[in-house]
């Protein structure tokens, strides 16, 4: 059984990608006993995700036989479980998606998520991507993204809301 890819430029957007997350999801599980004890010995990392916080965000991908914009707000119930409602245009499709995210933080201002929830428009199912955020500061960062059905894209977060430690 040969499993077909109906949209070409996603097709080489995950070849070219999903190697990338594979490796850094990888060095993310090497790394975690030596990640939690360097956090345990430093307690003065105090890092943009934090349990209370609201986001704000979206991104753009443009490609062959893909357009998708995508618009979203997301609430931290930790630093590292968020749920975000975005709503996407994608190929003039609606949808809106319902997508829990738990992030892993990699580098001071550098994380990846894994995301899976649902989505529902104009097509149901079952959502889920994968990303990276940088944040330049304490309430912005930038942002990229693959997905399912929206194909993912580039784009800006912006945090507000929480306290800070």
């Amino acid at each position: 059984m040969k499993f077909i890819i109906k949209n070409p430029t996603t097709s080489v957007i995950m070849k070219k990608i999903l190697p990338l997350l594979l490796l850094s999801f990888l060095w993310i599980i090497t790394s975690n006993a030596h990640a939690q004890s360097q956090t345990e010995n430093d307690q003065t990392f105090k890092g943009p995700l934090q349990k209370g916080k609201y986001t704000l965000g979206g991104n753009f991908f443009i490609g062959e036989d893909i357009t998708s914009v995508q618009a979203g707000v997301g609430y931290f119930f930790s630093d590292k479980i968020g749920l975000g409602i975005d709503g996407t245009y994608v190929n003039e499709l609606f949808l809106v998606q319902l997508l829990p995210r738990y992030y892993f933080h990699v580098l001071d201002n550098t994380y990846i998520f894994l995301e899976l929830g649902v989505t529902a428009g104009d097509i149901f199912g079952v959502s889920g991507g994968a990303g990276v955020t940088y944040f330049i500061n304490e309430r912005i960062g930038f942002q990229g993204r693959l997905n399912n059905f929206s194909g993912g894209g580039v784009g800006l977060v912006v945090l507000f809301g929480g306290k800070n430690r």
